[in-house]
């Protein structure tokens, strides 16, 4: 009978053992998910800032490139103006498609992968 409840005790220390070891083993995971989501958001808004830069001087040389061939440099920020308005309208009419779901998807598979 006093190896039946020591087999028991020590049946409850192994399942206790184990459920601690579970418990870490998921913090871990998680901590890794989080850190694996925070490092390609990190990546992304760089890339992203890049890309802005780009776009901003980009914007500013087609400006003036067609600022000097309409002989007004205050004509060519007027039309590139309205291109990034055309873009705008553009985008904000298709906002319900683009651009939060293809993110959602992206950060969710990163969260179960």
């Amino acid at each position: 009978m006093i190896s039946q409840i020591n087999n028991i005790i020590t049946l409850f220390k192994d399942f206790s053992d184990y459920i601690r070891t579970d418990v870490e083993l998921t913090k871990l995971k998680a901590v890794d998910k989080a850190s694996d989501l925070a490092s390609s958001l990190f990546t992304a808004l760089l890339i992203f800032a890049a890309g802005l830069v780009f776009v901003f001087m980009a914007s500013i040389a087609l400006s003036l490139f067609i600022g000097h061939l309409l002989g007004k440099y205050e004509w060519g920020f007027l039309i590139v103006a309205g291109l990034w308005a055309l873009i705008c309208l553009v985008l904000y009419l298709i906002r319900a498609r683009w651009p939060g779901n293809p993110v959602r998807d992206i950060i969710v598979k990163k969260i179960l992968d």
